[in-house]
């Protein structure tokens, strides 16, 4: 999109955070006051209770969802796609129970295929989300995908991976002809003095939303980056005019694998690669809260119990 003529010297702004918000309220509360006292920086925290709404509501993530919604900063709940693979029945059972137990603003569709083959899939879960109340889509795909995505989603996930493979993205040329507004771009293992540097790739990329943290391993998402209380001025350093040029893809090592790009995941645990072709990196769910609150000696606030249910997949179940 050109800018207008009397603006042309102008630098771009800085780009807004998407929060994947995976700290228990209840052990962390200073994390998310944070993300409601910067509001004018979060663009979307993205609730996660256990890979999904969990078994029931649960008052300290209402409190904290609500207090966000106070500030301006909209609530997307967390659904898994498993790349098309999960019937769309389940992933808008799951995205209502959010909008009844929550009143999230949107849904974050995690693990979004990228193939052509599976848009008419994703179109009408887009199309139904909407009517359930969903004001806001997101599909994380983790990667670029086919242009026909950008159609059906305010919002995509276009990359998730390590700093080192950031530093190589390649971005195809359909990017430029939307909006920035509609790409998202996660980067983890940053070292934390390469925050402004990665803020200032994102914009070049053509990216208006980021998560950059310097946490890495099995969940680069269980606390809010190092020095969340400094990203204002880190950002504010990108909107200086004096840019050097930067290179830039594939995803390697942390939770993504290979040297060429695949598909990324905002669920909470390292990944392996999807049976059924292997084109995607499928994880594990992330069950983190558990060993939280009962680390820090909270087991009368919320206690977790862990099983293993149908397909290998782990449960949590409040008590």
């Amino acid at each position: 999109m050109a800018r207008p003529e009397g603006n042309r010297s102008a630098p771009d702004p800085p780009p807004r955070l998407v929060v994947p918000a995976y700290f228990h309220p209840a052990i962390h509360p200073g994390q998310w006051q944070w993300l409601a006292e910067h509001a004018r920086r979060v663009r979307l925290v993205i609730l996660n209770i256990r890979n999904g709404p969990g078994s029931g509501p649960e008052a300290p993530f209402r409190e904290v969802t609500d207090r966000l919604r106070r500030a301006g900063v909209p609530v997307l709940g967390y659904v898994d796609t498993n790349y098309g693979s999960r019937p769309a029945g389940q992933v808008m059972t799951e995205l209502s129970q959010y909008l009844d137990w929550y009143e999230v603003d949107g849904v974050c569709l995690d693990r979004v295929a990228t193939a052509s083959a599976t848009v008419p899939y994703y179109g009408a879960m887009s199309a139904r989300a909407r009517e359930l109340g969903a004001g806001f889509v997101f599909f994380n795909h983790g990667t670029h995908p086919n242009e026909a995505y950008a159609r059906h989603a305010d919002l995509l996930g276009t990359f998730e991976g390590p700093w080192q493979a950031y530093r190589k993205l390649d971005v195809p040329p359909w990017t430029t002809a939307w909006p920035t507004e509609k790409f998202y771009h996660v980067v983890y293992s940053v070292p934390a003095e390469r925050f402004g540097e990665a803020a200032k790739l994102a914009v070049r990329r053509h990216a208006a939303a980021v998560y950059i943290t310097e946490r890495g391993g099995a969940n680069p998402y269980d606390l809010l980056p190092i020095h969340t209380r400094s990203l204002d001025a880190r950002f504010d350093r990108i909107q200086q005019p004096s840019w050097t040029g930067m290179a830039t893809a594939g995803s390697a090592g942390g939770r993504r694998v290979g040297g060429r790009r695949r598909g990324g995941s905002l669920r909470g645990q390292p990944s392996g690669n999807k049976p059924s072709g292997g084109q995607h990196p499928g994880s594990q769910p992330f069950h983190g809260y558990r060993e939280e609150l009962l680390a820090a000696g909270h087991p009368g606030i919320l206690l977790l119990r862990i099983n293993l249910g149908a397909g290998g997949r782990h449960q949590a179940a409040a008590e």
